[in-house]
């Protein structure tokens, strides 16, 4: 039985082996380093949007049930109201009452709320209404509570006392409404000004919302547009791809038929992973030169030996030393001390 003895590995293969060794761990660390920073970073966007979320959602639900407190209050507690409800009023009497009511809607109408009192002969006509209603003109305020007049005349009782939504050109709202005797009561909430966090200078920066029911989206659709997000993909609960665009929570609003959507644009991890990879490259085109210009120089020694031995063996040949020594300009004592021997044999 013969063994075959290992040929030795040459200086090239030797140095190309550990070139690739540093070039695959650091690419292994960059890569590693990548991953874990949009694995990270894409989970605390996540909670952002999650807390921001519930921000909105217990705010907006608190307003709700405290809008019904108050329209219960009016309607079945406050006296001016209740004899508003007469029918054997004078007209001097009315306008006294009207006014009582419409200061205790002023003081307790909210930024995104409008509070609207009707009824069907018009006799009785009063709004109260937030600053951000106002910010479209107040103009579009009386062609909404002309909107829903039209639409609250035209419902059955049932749908008193629920929480429903509505649009028109200029709003869109989630409203309540009762009716007691002739007159109605609508309080609205402006779901498109709802918006209670400060966007600058805050890590809500790159947050966007949007409210939603069972057909469409209700607010903010151009954002939605631009995103390519439909209603499909919020009503399944979509599940966000690892190197999407965006991140997307949504979450129902209670004793309503709508749900909040909240968006966190990732877009910018794109431009991580771009700068990220040149990063990659630039180290790598680094590395790759630090090795070269190591190899050529090891190589370089290595080889100078065999060179100073291969010209003495050639000046001996020729039987003329003086060109040899002449050419010694290494500054290297071992080189020096390896043409000095070789002067001598010669």
């Amino acid at each position: 039985m013969t063994f075959k003895l290992k040929t030795p590995d040459s200086i090239r293969k030797v140095f190309f082996k550990y070139f690739l060794i540093l070039f695959a761990c650091t690419s292994g660390v960059l890569l590693f380093y990548c991953i874990m920073f949009i694995s990270t970073t894409s989970e605390q966007m996540s909670d952002n949007a999650g807390s921001a979320m519930n921000f909105y959602v217990y705010t907006l639900q608190s307003e709700m049930s405290a809008v019904t407190t108050f329209e219960q209050k009016l309607c079945y507690s406050d006296n001016s109201f209740q004899l508003l409800t007469m029918k054997s009023l004078k007209d001097t009497d009315k306008v006294i009452l009207q006014y009582n009511v419409l200061e205790m809607l002023k003081r307790n109408v909210s930024p995104y709320e409008s509070i609207f009192i009707f009824n069907k002969n018009r006799s009785i006509s009063m709004c109260a209404y937030g600053s951000s209603f106002s910010s479209n003109g107040s103009q579009y305020i009386y062609q909404l509570k002309d909107n829903l007049r039209d639409y609250w005349f035209a419902q059955e009782q049932s749908q008193f006392g629920t929480w429903i939504t509505f649009q028109d050109e200029h709003h869109s709202v989630i409203m309540k409404a009762f009716k007691v005797n002739d007159l109605y009561v609508c309080a609205a909430l402006d779901l498109e000004k709802f918006d209670l966090i400060k966007y600058s200078n805050s890590e809500y920066a790159s947050l966007s919302y949007g409210f939603f029911d069972s057909e469409k989206i209700l607010t903010n659709t151009d954002y939605f547009s631009e995103m390519g997000i439909t209603i499909d993909d919020l009503k399944n609960t979509m599940r966000t791809p690892f190197f999407s665009d965006y991140i997307v929570k949504t979450s129902p609003i209670e004793n309503s038929d709508i749900s909040i959507a909240c968006i966190v644009a990732s877009n910018y991890m794109y431009s991580f992973a771009k700068t990220s990879v040149i990063i990659f490259i630039l180290i790598a085109l680094v590395t790759c030169t630090i090795i070269i210009y190591i190899f050529y120089s090891f190589n370089k020694i290595l080889i100078y030996p065999l060179n100073q031995i291969n010209a003495a063996t050639n000046h001996l040949e020729q039987n003329d030393s003086s060109p040899f020594i002449n050419n010694n300009d290494s500054n290297i004592i071992e080189y020096q001390n390896i043409n000095h021997a070789l002067a001598n044999l010669i």
